[in-house]
């Protein structure tokens, strides 16, 4: 009971406190500064500082990481789009801020697509471990926002019923069709459709849920979203 009872004061404070997460330009530096405070990497290589963290990371996931699924649906602008809905339990909100909870669940999530594709560790591995974070996580305020739970489903709608008219076109009237493809990318969405079922069933009117950078560009889109006693980190990658 007293699990259940943490975990609603974790949820009514992410929604009190949404907008304070995203009070910070340039997030890349405030992971790099999070990073150095947590894992102690000055002064180490370049190739001794992912080590380093990537340790830590797993020490993370051991102790917040739930499970996860990988949706892929055809793409909206590009050849795939790939959703990931990870799961995690609610982190203590009185050792951590809130922009130190978005940064362990982003890392996290860089540590699961490393498991999934080996070359993905190697590339990450050769890049310089500053200017990786620099470029590939420095969001501005105005590139993220806080959606209502309307808003969030309607997002993630509207990125269903736009991946769903492309593979219509492609299973129906394409000349390059691919069977294998065609199968394999039809089974998806139903179980898209299913996680669209839960967040609007679940997600109360009160719910806030971070979005993190912004669609129209070839990066990654993440959302936060809590549902008690659980909070999820949802993915999504076009593959242009």
């Amino acid at each position: 009971m007293e699990r259940c009872q943490a975990g609603r004061e974790s949820e009514g404070y992410m929604e009190r406190n949404e907008k304070e997460s995203l009070n910070v330009n340039n997030f890349g530096h405030y992971m790099l500064d999070f990073i150095s405070d947590r894992v102690k990497i000055s002064g180490q290589s370049n190739s001794d500082k992912w080590s380093l963290l990537f340790q830590k990371i797993e020490e993370w996931k051991k102790q917040y990481f739930i499970s996860s699924e990988l949706v892929e649906i055809f793409g909206v602008n590009g050849w795939y789009v790939d959703l990931e809905f990870s799961r995690f339990r609610h982190m203590d909100l009185t050792v951590f801020q809130k922009q130190d909870y978005v940064t362990i669940l982003l890392l996290i999530d860089l540590l699961n697509s490393c498991d999934e594709d080996a070359m993905e560790y190697k590339c990450i591995e050769n890049t310089e471990f500053e200017s990786y974070f620099h470029t590939g996580y420095d969001y501005q305020t105005n590139e993220c926002a806080v959606l209502s739970n309307v808003e969030f489903c309607d997002e993630l709608q509207r990125l269903y019923d736009s991946s769903f008219e492309r593979f219509q076109y492609y299973e129906y009237e394409s000349v390059s069709k691919n069977p294998k493809v065609i199968e394999k990318l039809k089974k998806q969405y139903p179980v898209l459709q299913s996680y669209l079922d839960f967040y609007g069933n679940n997600l109360k009117e009160s719910s806030k849920i971070i979005r993190i950078n912004s669609f129209g560009q070839d990066e990654t889109v993440w959302y936060i979203a809590a549902i008690d006693p659980t909070v999820f980190l949802i993915s999504v990658r076009e593959i242009i």
